[in-house]
């Protein structure tokens, strides 16, 4: 134990100096030029703790420069102007006053031809339609909103089966100036059930050709 305390008390000069070394890199270079600071003594009170004693000196001011002061951060950029007293008024009262969702059914048979099902609300019978719309394509319509009614459905990602059609079946057939779909179950007079159908198909007949652009995009986007 002798031989390790020696050993331990032999090494603390260089463990000193090492440290001593460490902390004059860490300090900061001081231009060699500048005086140092000299401090008026004013008052000193020791205190006698068990073990050991602290000294406590409280100094005159000694007169060292102001720091410099921060510089100043640029805020950042703001991307979007504030808005006017007037525009959030004006975006409550364009906003859709009802949100609802829209579960849909969707069986395709052929090029041009499905059969689609939905239940507009919980408690209502479903209903059913013939459609030539191509609703790969329409999956990329999130939502619709009808006026009057200020009402936004929200298109619920739909499952499309494929199936042939049983026995000799006559086709639908769908009125060439109409939207591509005719109500078969349910009553076609019911506006507030079928408006969110016919503003799909609205939806698909004047932008057909650019959803199924983007459809195919994303699928072999998926693919690759």
């Amino acid at each position: 134990m002798t031989q390790i305390l020696r050993a331990l008390m032999g090494s603390i000069p260089i463990i000193l100096l090492a440290a001593s070394r460490l902390s004059a890199q860490e300090e900061p270079a001081r231009n060699p030029e500048a005086p140092l600071p000299q401090f008026q003594i004013l008052e000193t009170k020791v205190t006698q703790l068990p073990g050991r004693k602290i000294t406590i000196h409280r100094v005159a001011d000694p007169g060292l420069p102001a720091p410099t002061p921060p510089v100043p951060v640029a805020s950042p950029a703001v991307l979007l102007p504030p808005l006017t007293p007037e525009q959030p008024a004006a975006r409550r009262v364009a906003a859709p006053k009802e949100t609802r969702v829209l579960l849909l059914t969707v069986t395709h048979y052929a090029d041009n031809l499905s059969y689609i099902e939905w239940c507009p609300r919980g408690d209502a019978a479903p209903f059913g339609a013939w459609s030539n719309a191509d609703f790969n394509a329409l999956r990329m319509v999130p939502d619709v909103e009808i006026s009057p009614g200020d009402i936004r459905w929200i298109m619920f990602p739909f499952f499309i089966s494929k199936a042939t059609l049983p026995g000799p079946v006559a086709l639908p057939q769908l009125p060439a100036d109409g939207l591509g779909f005719i109500v078969v179950k349910g009553d076609p007079a019911d506006v507030e059930n079928v408006n969110p159908i016919a503003a799909l198909h609205k939806i698909y007949k004047e932008k057909g050709a650019e959803l199924t652009r983007v459809w195919e995009e994303r699928e072999r986007e998926r693919l690759q």
